[in-house]
């Protein structure tokens, strides 16, 4: 499992693009662990890798992202440096309470694949 904290990152969704103030994204390998008849060990076989990432991002109106955003929505997450991107699908959206007019969103997206909902 990875964490990559504090990069810069852009959620694209309905052709509305917002920038973020922080994103945490999680790598998980997905196992099945078994053990063979007669023996006291257990093995683990990796069948593939799932993604998630939490992203943290203020609109303030102007951009429109969250008028765009549900829960479901499939979006494109963009992230730098590293030039890493994957399409995902919004789990979980959250709002914090709104400071000087502009709010702050957090947003969980789970890696998928694109066109699949």
């Amino acid at each position: 499992m990875a964490v990559l904290l504090g990069k810069t990152a852009t959620v694209s969704c309905g052709g509305v693009s917002a920038g973020s103030r922080s994103v945490t994204v999680e790598e998980t390998a997905d196992e099945l662990e078994f053990q063979p008849f007669g023996l006291r060990d257990k093995y683990v076989y990796t069948t593939g890798y799932s993604a998630s990432a939490q992203i943290e991002f203020i609109d303030d109106g102007a951009a429109g992202l969250i008028s765009s955003l549900q829960l479901g929505s499939e979006v494109v997450v963009s992230i730098s440096p590293g030039s890493w991107s994957f399409t995902g699908n919004v789990t979980a959206i959250s709002q914090a309470m709104p400071l000087d007019g502009v709010a702050s969103w957090t947003v969980t997206v789970k890696k998928t694949y694109p066109g699949l909902r």
